[in-house]
Parts: C-alpha cells; sequence; structure tokens
C-alpha cells in the first residue's frame, strides 16, 4: 500500500485530546495522537486501495471514538469505531 499522496481532508477528535486523522487521495488513512507531532496508518482494517481514496473524514459529535469517511473511487461511507 502507498503511504502518501496529497493530504485532503483532516479531522480533530472532539472527545480525545490530540487525536488527528488524515485522509489522502492515495490508499491511505493516517493517525495521530499527540496532535500531528507523528503519524501512524490507520486504515481500520481496509485493505483494497481503491477504497482507502479519502474524500472526507468527520469525528461523531455525540459518539466517542466513531469516525464517518467517504471512502473510494466510486463514493462509500464507512463508520468505524476502531480507525
Amino acid at each position: 500500500m502507498d503511504a502518501g499522496g496529497f493530504k485532503s481532508v483532516v479531522a480533530e477528535d472532539p472527545f480525545a485530546n490530540g487525536v488527528i486523522l488524515s485522509g489522502a487521495d492515495v490508499a491511505v488513512i493516517n493517525r495521530s495522537t499527540d496532535a500531528g507531532d507523528n503519524w501512524l496508518m490507520s486504515n481500520g482494517g481496509i485493505t483494497n486501495e481503491q477504497l482507502l481514496q479519502v474524500a472526507s473524514l468527520v469525528f461523531s459529535p455525540v459518539t466517542a471514538n466513531k469516525v464517518y469517511a467517504a471512502l473510494g473511487i466510486a463514493g462509500g461511507l464507512a463508520a468505524s469505531a476502531f480507525l
């Protein structure tokens, strides 16, 4: 899996201080737990690279650890508690 691309979206967790997700146009979601100082790949178990072209990420404003992501070439919505 490629670990790059244009970073098209960033979302900050409203429940966890310093937790940020970033999405790219090329098969990757990255997660930071220290306000962006360090990043790790966090694709939530999704392995199909075509599904990991990230258009949007948003943390739920009412449910802790829930993330919604608009993914893939054809478009799709994923809801996850493990990104």
